[in-house]
């Protein structure tokens, strides 16, 4: 839609959507191994953890690896999550370029088998991206820094708040994915110039609050007709 209403080329496809839900099943081997692979070796392969706290093992030895066993299982859980949405976003570019080369039908599926085995370093780039965006990983903002600074400066800081990465991009990504959003989109491309609300990354950024408002829409109006309620029967024998 954005690239007929300002004439541009389309750099993004409908068909992207289904190779990011197959390029998640696809990743799901591989993001089992990452994860036993980080829950034995206690180093993430993404750089970035739900628990971030690359803190010295104050325990070690065998001792030490048994009480950090609910860290360890995170950082597992952490490293399966964004192998899976590195391979979905992988999937989702290898379609994008074959289709923007107008590659169609055994030729498109062939380029996209080629990028799959080898993506390019902007593949691999983007694929590292997407997974940090959708695990909530995202680096923090002045803001957000500030806060992690004082959760450093309290004593037990990080027992209270082992998760200020997530806790602080969650609430941000839903907030994209309402109309709210398109200010911040106006502020950005008007305002700003930001180069990354341009072309295919401008139609991205539109899509978020349209399809987060349909979903918002579908799920009041199941529930205004009482079809959802968000909780369990009321009766035990139901």
């Amino acid at each position: 839609f954005r690239a007929k209403l300002t004439g541009t080329p389309q750099e993004r496809f409908a068909g992207e959507a289904a190779k990011d839900t197959y390029g998640m099943a696809a990743g799901l081997q591989e993001g089992i191994r990452k994860g036993l692979e980080a829950f034995i070796t206690e180093k993430p392969s993404f750089g970035e953890t739900r628990i971030e706290a690359a803190v010295p093992k104050a325990i070690p030895g065998t001792a030490g690896k048994i009480v950090r066993i609910p860290g360890r299982a995170l950082l597992a859980a952490d490293e399966l999550a964004k192998q899976v949405n590195f391979s979905a976003s992988i999937h989702a570019e290898a379609y994008r370029i074959a289709a923007g080369e107008g590659k169609v039908g055994a030729a498109r599926a062939t380029r996209m088998q080629e990028l799959i085995a080898k993506p390019t370093e902007a593949m691999i780039e983007a694929g590292q991206k997407d997974a940090i965006y959708r695990t909530f990983q995202k680096e923090l903002q002045p803001i957000g820094r500030g806060i992690a600074g004082l959760r450093e400066a309290i004593p037990g800081g990080r027992l209270v708040l082992p998760f200020l990465r997530t806790l602080l991009n969650l609430p941000k990504a839903a907030l994209e994915h309402t109309p709210l959003n398109f200010i911040r989109i106006a502020y950005k491309n008007v305002i700003e110039k930001h180069p990354d609300f341009k072309g295919g990354a401008l139609s991205e950024e539109l899509a978020k609050p349209v399809l987060g408002t349909m979903a918002g829409y579908l799920a009041y109006d199941l529930a205004s007709r009482g079809l959802i309620t968000g909780s369990g029967p009321s009766d035990p024998n139901c």
